[in-house]
């Protein structure tokens, strides 16, 4: 497949990492939400997934078994958002998902990978403590690929990159005073409009 589809979880990192994957021939899918970033990812030719239409695709494996009520939501949440990623993909399903939320999305993230697929994690927003069903994930030919920062080798590398095809963030107006880092966190939590807000360290 010359033009599989890449999929990833909302945030700055998974926007440049679907960015990058445009460079090299993927169809890069997205969830985020707020109309800022649906608009944002429509722009950059990403297709969006409203994540606010699946408010209850978050996994808590201890309620899962123990409340119905929660069972049953989760269930109809994942088959709802499976049924739309094998309409976006018209079956193919993911060849690689970013994940970088961590244990609440590793079950759907699973069952939305194609046959072989790629999950590729560097961070763990909301769970680092995951589990999965091992045969399962090799019979569906499943890699799992675990990273974290970069050999100084990498990062002269991705700069040279990054200035020669412009790969580089979509920056705000808005630039917060180093004692208004509790305000930018608090925007933050509350849907802040950018995937990259700045503030300042030392006046220049």
């Amino acid at each position: 497949n010359p033009n599989p589809y890449l999929f990833g979880w909302g945030g700055g990192v998974s926007f440049a990492m679907m960015e990058l994957g445009q460079f090299f021939g993927y169809k890069p899918v997205m969830v985020a939400s707020g109309d800022y970033r649906i608009n944002l990812l429509n722009s950059k030719e990403i297709t969006p997934i409203d994540r606010n239409k699946f408010a209850n695709l978050s996994f808590d494996e201890k309620k899962y078994k123990a409340d119905k009520d929660y069972r049953e939501i989760y269930n109809q949440t994942e088959k709802e958002f499976l049924k739309l990623v094998n309409e976006i993909t018209k079956g193919e399903k993911a060849a690689i998902f970013v994940d970088l939320i961590g244990s609440p999305v590793l079950r759907v993230t699973l069952k939305a990978l194609g046959c072989p697929g790629v999950l590729t994690t560097a961070g763990w927003k909301e769970g680092m403590a995951e589990s999965s069903l091992r045969a399962i994930e090799c019979m569906n030919w499943h890699t799992h690929v675990h990273t974290h920062g970069g050999r100084y080798s990498d990062v002269v590398e991705s700069i040279e990159f990054a200035q020669k095809h412009n790969w580089v963030p979509c920056l705000t107006d808005k630039e917060y005073e180093w004692d208004d880092i509790p305000q930018l966190a608090s925007d933050f939590a509350n849907g802040i409009d950018t995937y990259f807000p700045i503030y300042k360290i030392n006046p220049l």
